[in-house]
């Protein structure tokens, strides 16, 4: 599962966050800032599996333009 939140325009927070889970575990978050960080019981899944971690920051990436373009769209139309 993923969580994702975008705030545009916001100074003191990142305007992305993202969070992974497995199994109701959280594995990971990305923000439009840093980046993606990894939690440390699950760096060896992403080692052995590199393309799990490809995968959770394409959609992470995705999303964060994804929301920023919904969100300018819907402010352009309101």
């Amino acid at each position: 599962k993923y969580f994702f939140t975008e705030t545009p325009g916001a100074q003191s927070i990142p305007e992305f966050v993202g969070v992974g889970f497995i199994d109701e575990v959280q594995f990971g978050d990305w923000n439009s800032r840093r980046g993606e960080e990894v939690k440390k019981d699950w760096i060896k899944l992403f080692e052995d599996d590199p393309q799990h971690l490809h995968q959770y920051i394409f959609e992470c990436s995705a999303s964060h333009h994804y929301f920023k373009d919904t969100i300018n769209t819907l402010k352009q139309r309101l």
